[in-house]
């Protein structure tokens, strides 16, 4: 039986949107950017980021412990678990620089406790939101293709699919 990842990718979506429109614009775009960050320095920086990483020789060999254990549970090779690594560690240190610079930008703790959030900034923090919820799914789509029979001809899922394409490469394998 194969899952329809169109359910969980909708609730994963709306969801976000949902939580973006309540945190307004600073909160989530110190959110938005902490998961999309690493994404785009995978893109533009994947060759530099691998080259580094395979000349380290601590590298693989956690790799493949990290790849032993998932196996017991999942079809993960030791290339699905280094991008894993990989991106884990950029979550974590982007995330840390990102809260930090956004931060110095935010309004202050008392005014936010004293005003309400304008009606602009939660349509922005929204849409921030619907940019999360897609990086989201991407990630739980990655993750279960791994421990399920996912559907990759249905609309939602086929899009997230042809959008993680050139990030990550061909995920339905």
């Amino acid at each position: 039986m194969t899952l329809n990842f169109d359910i969980v990718a909708i609730v994963i979506i709306i969801l976000s949107i949902g939580f973006g429109y309540g945190r307004g614009f600073y909160k989530q775009l110190k959110i938005t950017l902490s998961i999309l960050a690493p994404f785009v320095v995978i893109v533009f920086a994947q060759d530099v980021i691998f080259s580094f990483i395979n000349g380290l020789g601590l590298v693989d060999p956690i790799v493949i412990i990290i790849a032993k254990i998932l196996g017991y549970f999942t079809s993960v090779t030791a290339d699905d678990a280094k991008y894993l690594l990989v991106y884990f560690v950029l979550f974590i240190s982007i995330a840390l620089v990102i809260h930090l610079l956004v931060g110095f930008f935010a309004p202050s703790k008392m005014k936010n406790v004293t005003t309400f959030k304008s009606k602009a900034s939660k349509f922005i923090g929204a849409g921030l939101g619907l940019v999360r919820g897609v990086c989201l799914a991407l990630i739980v789509l990655f993750l279960m293709k791994e421990i399920a029979i996912i559907d990759f001809t249905t609309p939602i899922t086929g899009v997230l699919v042809h959008i993680a394409a050139p990030i990550i490469g061909d995920i339905t394998l």
